[in-house]
């Protein structure tokens, strides 16, 4: 021990070595230990083994002590202190090693992405000299790798360096974090730097200190120390055995080193007391205490945590409750009894010891902890301690090594039955036993295999558990002494250390172990679809198919062989490694299900024999049945006679069955499956049926005859007398003629009356009689007698029975009261009278008596006639007692006893009113028209009765909102301008004030209606808001005003559920007020919370695009920048990648579906004119080079893209180019249509389905293929239609029975049907229904089509042909030679046939043109052309001539015509069809159209020849073919591009993935820049005041209409956005209709809701808002400037009131009628902008765009229409009012002005169109052609061919 005589000597010399020493050396191996108010981290455990070395080393250190009474108790506690200051070697360590993170308030890669010239802070800049100060900094940059922040010093102006410097993070102190922190966090690491070098010197020392003659362990612990060693996994393998001497030695190399170590610490600390004399050596006590102590910790060491006697697998479960129940008794004996007896021996031995250092009974602390006592406890724990842990640490390492032992395998899973398992350490059974069992998705392991993990991991935390809470035995010992609680031993740390380590090792082994178990239970996957089998479902469903017995035996012997083969491939058991499986669940229940499945299967086969018998015995009890059926007349006996002959056919099929039957029946008994007795007695007497059905033939055919004689025979007898009654008959007809008295009217007519019922009876039983004749083999007499009678008989009949009506009308007439003649049904017997009379007149003329009756009758009708216009003029229904008396005044006599039932038709003609009869008729017409007006308002007050608001209750709100408002306001809106339209009718008179009164009702109510939803929106949305309690303290002043509004809305929606008439309601008083005051209150409630959250949207303006609640959340974690991730995604959108030229130029954004951006398109355009000029020119500009090297640049979809951006009208064959590269050809060509084909995968209850196209008819094909097939007898068509649905379903009942065809033409248009056609179609039976019946539909497509009968349908479309060609084609593909030649007159039929398919195929064709071609798509079929046809066939061959004109009538009015329903559709048809039915088509030079020579009307010749005629045709013909402009094709290629387009527009997504701006963020921009247009309502108050409503100027009446219109527009757009935008940002819910508001803004179009209140218009939105901000500024001038002398057209809401105005401005200043006054049309030379008086009449107006010509200003007439010119302006028109106006005859073209360019619209309930304006007469050069011309005097064909027209609108 002398060379320990100066530890610290010896410390100071080995100092400057050690500075030495580790300034060369890394200092990357320095560990800090953390202190601080953060953590305080205990060093990391050692490894298990040198943990056994170390304590067992200790052990025997202190073994030596007890050998030494000299040494010193203390050695084992208080660290090394020196009085020397380690600055020096401090310093060589830098600080940053010791730098405690945990005390940052972000991860430095948050710090690092905030650098810049932003982020400030302090860093310490240290001086040459050492010392340093912290100075203020900007921060730069960081380097990740380096660990270091990059600075600029900042001078006192805070301007920044030039120079930087590096520093580390404990070196740098940022002006966002708390500082008071930071300087904690520098203190703690010179803290434990001080604390790291201090322990660096201590060790030095240790092993710098000599060991020679220090004691060494002796060999009976070196022996324990050697088997724990052994007992570790590390020391386990053979290969370290010969290691065991060497390792002995380092274990006493580190016994010695630990005493050395408790040698320094003892002097070290009688240093540091001053005690340098050796302490008193231990007594026999201390000394017999001490040995107690470890005699005790060695009953400690034979114990274990862990009971590892486990010889089976066991489940999870038993094998927790197992460890549980052994630690049950460890637990107790560690915590309680072990510390008791170690304190009661230490008792024992202290207790008679008295005071002095070994006092248990000391009672002062102060005394006690100066005690060598104080020390000895400390050992005593300290020996405890090491007891418990070196137990602890072995049982841990035995438990750890048991469990990887038994997991340490190599599993190979080949599959269920072949798994192979190689132990690479101890083998064994599994540990844990696995129960597969089947769920409801298979197979599953019943415990999980994790859970055997948790089970592990589990039991070895509840053992690491049980070595805490162990207590020290100082406190028990020492009971006098006062103690604030009771010491524990520090044993394990449960995470930390060695236990943390073996908790990883043995973690991760039974994790590995666990893959196996999946892979197993993977096996079992091809059995799921068995396992999870519904066996009731599976049954149910194989009781349902059709199947026939044949593939049902394969599918029963399949599951019985999977059954055996499941029971020999799926074992009870298999060994996993650590599992062990059992599998006998799953095997039991697949086995099962097999067997189950095919007696399932077996069950159903033997059903199929069964069913055979039950279907046969059936067809045989129908045979027997009506074999047995009894007769009554020879008819039935005839009947049943040929129904005996047929069924020898039926009885073979009948007998082939039961073929079938018993060969089912043969299959079914090799299964062995017993059958019940019911069905072996049905199976046997199915057998024997075919011989009583023959028995009954024979029985039938002998009965028969019998019959046969007797009815002959009675017949006889009744053809006797039959033939004296047709003597009878035709003596009492030919003695007719004698009849010639009209005064004996009465009873000849029912003398003729009887007549007629008797040669119906007789003509009955003539054909009874022939019948009969047929059936008996008899010749047929010849009855022709009774025909001859009847014709005989016809022309009297008629005669007589058409005076005896006459008779009668009159007495009806004459004899009746006035006012209930109804003289539509006078006038109706009247016409048939005289139409009956005119043929009887020649049928008897020359007859005397009779002629004269006919005479005397037409003339008394004759005279008749004339009193009609009176009495249709006086029976009018409007006429009231005021039309009575102005009549009265006028006709100077009294007529107000008209309406009185005593005044008659007699006494009306008695007045001899006929001189006046104008007169009468002018009164009658204008009460008419006041009974219109009246009946209009009448219809508009009867519309609200019954209309009552929809109240509903509001969640739990307590209160109410309303709902359907929708269609109330559509009520309103039709009765408010049906109303104002009323107004400016000259009728209204007697109305006016009722007028007046209802219109400010309507408005009232629509008034607020308006602001009751308005209040009802935002309520709805604010009342959950500021139902918060927060919110309400937040916003004190927006509560407060809410809180007012609700109560009014409360009080209001309460008296609504009250009184829900609509009407009623709305009279209530102030109830508009209210409501207005609530808006304004409620807008000012929003602002203040928008402003609330804009004030934090400012700041960072993608907030925008989160909600309130979202955005909320975020604001109440502003700290935590993390708090954001969660709405990133709505706040930005990914880009996927950019592309970057080689000078870093970004040229286009990637998105990561593809999606690209490019650079430089735009550019182009103007860079290089001429080569896009020649693009643009090129006729196929599709197939060129796109100019400026863009072709090479883009891809084919972009190429496209630019297309529809220069040549919109090429993009379709574009397309067709991109589809045929990328797919092929036959993608873009339309497939044969073959009904035949689609036939044959048809079966009798699957129907077949024609998806037809307007103008297509499957019929024809149809027919055809039912001829080939034989079937077309039993074709049955019908048109579904009103009505017609019990008819076909009759008709299907039996055609289901019989085996026909059934057409159902025309499904669309039963919609109500359909749903009963599905259910029929779902009940189909194919069993019983008979083999050859089909049903066929057809449909255009509509969504109230079936979908289930569409999926289970054979489906074929047919289009009809496109092109004049094709189209021609067809048609003559159905004609024949023998059709065309049989015709009388066959020459003119051929031409004018031709001509009339010719006339056919340009109306097909023309549609293609949209509304160029015609207003209204008709759809014109082939029906329409046979009819046109047979009607051909017909008049031709009746009349001498060609009847040109009656053929034109038929074709043009009826025909064709009778589907037109616009009249300027109508005047296009009969001009074409004018130009082609006329004189001239016979020759053979006459050209059906222009353009080529192919147009020609062929010579006389074959179908061959016509077709090949046909065939000369171009496939795409020019438009002049149809009189239009070249122009035409451009536009309807174009259409065809919008419909394509807007398809394509429909189905894009509504989220957007890629780059650039979000779908959010365009709709709030677009929303932004419109609200931004600042559209204001006009001051309806101040422009009333202005412009009062005056006599004199009706214009002041179409301006406040237009206004008021206007304002509806604009109330509507304002809000809308508003809300839109409030939508967007979270603040209002995004109603349905605002999101589709929002798609419409996101494609450029116009929103449904602004349209729907909105004038008729085809723009694109943007072009739109720039119209409607257009319309609005020239009202605003008229309200500021007065009445323009030009009137804009096209800003009216309404141009028909303003026309209607302008015709009253000039009846009112001239005093005429209205009615009177039209409009004579000027086309001014002058510019609108230079007109500066108005005209004297009229008015000028401009605005207007013509379509398919221009105007020639030189010549003043309409010109050609320039090339790619679709649309020109039109000149500023004079529409000139005059009186009595004669339109022209020639001269002119009657030009259509339409609203927008679809010309096509519908009648309002105001008589007005919504879309045509007026007709305006513009002059043309062009004369009328045609030989009709005289029938349409106005019809320039030319122009009407061209589709001319002015539009007030156009598309953009």
């Amino acid at each position: 021990m002398d060379a320990l005589h100066d530890p610290l000597g010896d410390l100071r010399g080995f100092y400057s070595e050690l500075v030495d020493a580790k300034r060369g050396a890394s200092t990357s191996t320095l560990s800090p230990v953390k202190r601080g108010p953060r953590s305080q981290k205990r060093p990391a455990a050692r490894l298990f083994t040198c943990n056994v070395v170390l304590r067992s080393a200790a052990d025997a250190a202190l073994a030596s002590a007890e050998e030494d009474p000299a040494g010193e108790t203390e050695l084992a506690a208080a660290p090394l202190k020196s009085t020397a200051e380690p600055k020096v070697y401090e310093s060589a360590a830098p600080l940053e090693l010791f730098d405690d993170t945990e005390y940052d308030c972000r991860p430095v890669a948050e710090w690092a992405a905030l650098t810049g010239e932003t982020l400030l802070g302090r860093y310490f800049r240290r001086a040459a000299d050492g010392t340093g100060s912290w100075s203020p900094c900007a921060v730069l940059s960081f380097d990740a790798s380096a660990g270091l922040f990059t600075v600029a010093p900042l001078d006192e102006g805070g301007k920044r360096s030039l120079t930087t410097a590096t520093v580390s993070r404990v070196n740098l102190c940022f002006d966002a974090e708390d500082p008071f922190v930071f300087a904690e966090r520098v203190a703690a690491a010179h803290a434990a730097r001080h604390a790291a070098a201090e322990r660096m010197l201590f060790e030095l020392c240790v092993d710098s200190m000599p060991t020679d003659g220090l004691p060494q362990i002796e060999a009976s612990r070196m022996s324990r120390i050697s088997k724990l060693a052994a007992s570790s996994a590390q020391f386990a393998s053979p290969r370290l055995a010969n290691f065991s001497e060497q390792l002995a030695g380092e274990v006493q190399a580190l016994h010695a080193r630990a005493l050395a170590s408790m040698v320094l610490r003892s002097q070290a600390n009688a240093a540091r007391e001053g005690d340098h004399q050796a302490a008193a050596a231990f007594s026999n006590v201390a000394v017999a205490a001490t040995s107690k102590v470890r005699a005790e910790c060695n009953r400690v060491l034979d114990l274990s945590l862990f009971s590892l006697d486990l010889t089976k697998s066991v489940p999870s479960e038993e094998f927790a409750q197992l460890q549980a129940t052994h630690l049950s008794g460890v637990t107790p004996f560690l915590r309680e009894h072990w510390p008791a007896s170690i304190k009661n021996a230490l008792r024992g031995l202290f207790k008679d010891l008295g005071k002095g250092w070994f006092n248990i009974h000391e009672t002062r602390s102060e005394i006690y902890d100066q005690s060598k006592l104080k020390r000895f406890f400390r050992m005593a724990a300290l020996m405890m301690q090491d007891a418990v842990v070196s137990m602890a640490e072995a049982s841990v390492s035995s438990y750890v090594n048991t469990i990887c032992e038994r997991c340490d395998h190599v599993v190979t899973v080949r599959s269920a039955s072949d798994v192979s398992v190689v132990s690479a350490g101890a083998s064994g059974a599994g540990l844990f036993t696995l129960e597969l069992a089947v769920g409801e998705d298979g197979a599953f392991f019943r415990v999980p295999p994790a859970m055997c993990k948790d089970a592990v991991l589990s039991v070895y935390a509840r053992g690491v558990e049980a070595t805490l809470g162990i207590p020290q035995i100082e406190r028990q010992v020492m009971e006098s002494l006062f103690w604030s609680d009771t010491p524990m031993l520090q044993t394990l740390s449960r995470g930390e250390g060695f236990v943390a380590e073996q908790q990883a090792r043995l973690s991760d082994a039974v994790e590995k172990a666990l893959p196996p178990a999946a892979e197993y239970l993977a096996t079992f996957a091809q059995y799921r679809d068995y396992l999870i089998l519904d066996e009731a479902a599976f049954a149910a469903k194989y009781e349902a198919d059709e199947r026939p017995i044949a593939e049902m035996v394969p599918e029963a012997k399949k599951h019985l062989q999977l059954a055996a083969e499941m029971e020999e491939a799926i074992p009870l058991r298999m060994p996993l490694g650590l599992f062990t499986v059992s599998c006998t669940a799953v095997r039991n229940t697949l086995v099962e299900r097999h067997r189950s499945l095919a007696a399932i299967i077996v069950k159903r086969m033997s059903a199929a024999p069964m069913h055979s018998a039950h279907e046969t015995g059936k067809r045989f009890a129908g045979v027997l049945q009506r074999l047995n059926q009894p007769t009554e007349t020879i008819e039935e006996v005839a009947e049943l006679e040929e129904y005996a002959r047929q069924l020898p056919a039926e009885l073979a099929e009948l007998q082939e069955g039961i073929k079938a039957m018993v060969a089912e029946q043969e299959v079914v008994d090799q299964f062995e499956m017993v059958s019940p007795d019911a069905d072996v007695k049905a199976f046997w007497a199915t057998i024997a049926l075919p011989r009583r059905v023959a028995e009954q033939i024979e029985a039938v055919g002998v009965k028969a005859a019998e019959m046969r004689e007797q009815y002959a025979q009675e017949m006889q007898s009744e053809q006797a007398a039959f033939d004296k009654s047709l003597d009878r008959l035709e003596k009492v007809v030919g003695g007719f003629d004698k009849h010639t008295s009209f005064d004996r009217t009465k009873e000849v007519a029912s003398e003729v009356r009887q007549l007629q019922l008797e040669l119906k009876d007789a003509e009955e039983k003539r054909a009874r009689f022939n019948k009969r004749e047929v059936i008996f083999g008899q010749e047929q007499t010849d009855y022709s007698q009774l025909l001859r009678t009847s014709k005989a008989f016809e022309p009297y009949a008629t005669l007589w029975l058409t005076a005896d009506k006459w008779l009668e009308s009159q007495k009806e007439w004459f004899g009746g009261a006035f006012n209930k003649l109804e003289p539509e049904a006078m006038e109706g017997v009247l016409s048939a009278a005289q139409r009956t009379l005119y043929k009887l007149s020649k049928t008897f003329e020359g007859a005397e008596g009779l002629s004269d009756i006919v005479t005397r009758v037409r003339q008394e009708i004759d005279d008749f006639s004339p009193n009609m216009p009176l009495i249709t003029a006086l029976r009018n229904p409007g006429m009231r007692e005021r039309h009575w008396k102005q009549l009265s005044d006028e006709v100077g006599q009294d007529m107000t006893q008209a309406a009185s039932d005593a005044f008659t038709l007699e006494t009306m003609l008695s007045l001899n009113l006929g001189e006046r009869v104008e007169t009468v008729t002018k009164v009658c017409d204008v009460a008419g028209k006041e009974y219109a007006i009246e009946t209009a308002m009448d219809k508009m007050e009867a519309e609200w009765k019954g209309v009552e608001l929809e109240v509903v209750p509001y969640r739990e709100s307590g209160t109410f909102v309303i709902k359907g408002v929708d269609a109330i306001q559509q009520v309103l809106d039709d009765q408010i301008v049906m109303t104002q339209s009323m107004a400016f009718s000259p009728f209204k008179g007697p109305f006016a004030e009722r007028i007046d009164k209802w219109e400010s009702t309507l408005t009232l109510i629509s008034d607020i209606i308006e602001e009751w939803v308005r209040v009802q929106r935002a309520w709805m949305y604010l009342e959950p808001i500021f139902s918060s309690d927060d919110i309400m303290r937040q916003l004190p002043t927006e509560a407060k005003r809410f809180t007012g509004v609700d109560r009014t809305w409360r009080k209001l929606m309460s008296s609504a559920s009250n009184e829900l008439d609509v009407i009623a309601y709305c009279k209530t008083p102030r109830l508009l007020p209210q409501f207005q005051d609530a808006n304004q209150m409620l807008e000012l409630v929003q602002k203040g919370l928008a402003e609330y959250l804009e004030t934090k949207r400012v700041a960072f303006s993608r907030f925008y695009f989160l909600s309130n609640d979202e955005l909320l959340e975020i604001l109440s974690q502003s700290k935590d920048p993390l708090a954001v991730q969660p709405h990133l995604k709505k706040c930005y959108e990914a880009i996927h990648k950019l592309t970057f030229e080689p000078d870093l130029a970004m040229t286009a954004m990637i998105s990561g579906e593809g999606e690209t951006a490019f650079e430089g398109v735009e550019a182009s355009f103007s860079s290089d004119i001429a080569a896009w000029r020649a693009y643009f020119d090129s006729a196929e500009t599709h197939q060129e080079q796109i100019p400026s090297g863009l072709h090479e640049r883009l891809d084919p979809l972009q190429r496209l893209c630019v297309l529809r951006s220069v040549r919109p009208d090429k993009v379709v064959p574009g397309m067709q180019d991109y589809v045929k590269h990328y797919i092929g050809q036959r993608f873009i060509e339309p497939p044969p249509f073959d009904i035949g084909v689609s036939f044959k995968d048809s079966t009798n209850s699957m129907p077949i389905v024609f998806v037809i196209s307007p103008g297509s008819d499957p019929y024809d094909d149809l027919l055809k293929l039912a001829t080939e097939l034989k079937m077309n007898k039993k074709l049955q068509a019908i048109s579904l239609g009103q009505g017609q649905g019990p008819i076909a379903e009759k008709a299907m009942t039996s055609a289901m029975e019989k085996g026909s065809w059934i057409l159902l033409q025309n499904c669309h248009l039963a919609a109500s049907w359909m749903p009963k056609l599905e259910a029929i179609v779902e009940q189909y039976v194919p069993s019983e229904m008979h083999r050859d019946y089909r049903l066929w539909l057809t449909s255009l497509p509509s969504p109230l089509f079936p979908v289930s009968i569409l999926q289970n349908s054979v489906k074929m479309t047919i289009e009809p042909p496109r092109g004049i060609k094709m189209n021609m084609k067809g048609s003559y593909n159905n004609i024949t030679d023998p059709y065309l030649d049989a015709h009388p007159k066959a020459p003119q039929f051929k031409k004018l046939l031709y001509g009339l398919c010719f006339f056919h195929a340009l109306l097909q064709d023309r549609r293609r043109f949209g509304a160029l071609g015609f207003n209204i798509r008709y759809e014109f079929t082939a029906g329409d052309l046979k009819c046109c046809m047979l009607q051909l066939e017909t008049y031709l061959a009746k009349y001498d001539e060609v009847p040109y004109q009656v053929l034109v009538n038929l074709f043009g009015h009826i025909n064709y015509g009778g589907r037109i329903t616009d009249d300027w559709d109508r005047r296009c048809v009969l001009t074409t069809l004018m130009s082609i039915v006329n004189e001239g088509i016979m020759s053979d030079t006459f050209m059906l159209a222009p353009g080529s020579d192919c147009y020609a009307s062929p010579a006389d010749t074959s179908v061959a020849g016509y077709l090949e005629s046909i065939g000369d045709f171009p496939l795409n013909p020019h438009p002049n073919v149809f009189g239009l402009h070249a122009n035409a094709d451009i536009t309807c290629a174009q259409n065809e591009t919008q419909e394509l387009c807007d398809i394509m527009l429909s189905l894009q997504p509504k989220v957007s993935t890629g780059g650039g701006k979000s779908r959010e963020e365009v709709i709030a921009e677009v929303a932004a820049g419109l609200q931004a247009r600042d559209l204001k309502p006009f001051p309806m108050d101040e422009i009333a005041a202005r412009y009062p409503l005056s006599y004199e100027q009706s214009m002041n009446t179409v301006l406040s209409q237009e206004c008021i219109r206007y304002n509806r527009l604009i109330r509507v757009y304002n809000k809308s956005l508003a809300d839109l935008l409030k939508a967007l940002k979270g603040l209002i819910v995004m109603s349905a209709e605002l999101e589709a508001m929002a798609t419409s803004l996101y494609s450029n179009q116009v929103p449904a809701m602004w349209a729907k209140v909105a004038y008729p218009s085809l723009k694109p939105l943007a072009a739109w808002v720039d119209d409607l901000a257009r319309r609005i500024e020239f009202l605003q001038s008229w309200d500021r400037g007065g009445p323009p002398p030009a009137y804009w057209i096209s800003g009216f809401f309404f141009p028909q009131a303003f026309l209607t105005g302008t015709l009253q401005n000039y009846a009112r200043k001239h005093k005429v009628a209205i009615d009177t006054v039209s409009f004579a049309f000027h086309v001014m030379a002058q510019e609108p902008n230079s007109v500066a008086e108005a005209p004297e009449d009229g008015c000028y107006v401009f605005g207007m765009f013509l379509e398919g010509a221009v105007w020639d200003p030189d010549a003043c007439l309409l010109a050609e229409a320039r090339p790619k010119e679709l649309y020109s302006v039109f000149p500023m028109l004079w529409l000139k009012p005059e009186v009595d106006r004669k339109p022209p005859t020639s001269g002119v073209y009657s030009c259509p002005l339409y609203k927008t360019t679809t010309r096509a619209g519908t009648l309002s309930t105001t008589g007005h169109s919504t879309n045509f304006v007026l007709m305006i007469e513009l002059p043309s050069d062009k004369p009328c052609s045609g030989t009709f011309s005289r029938y349409a005097e106005t019809f320039s064909a030319h122009w009407i061919g061209r589709a001319v027209a002015l539009f007030t609108t156009l598309t953009y």
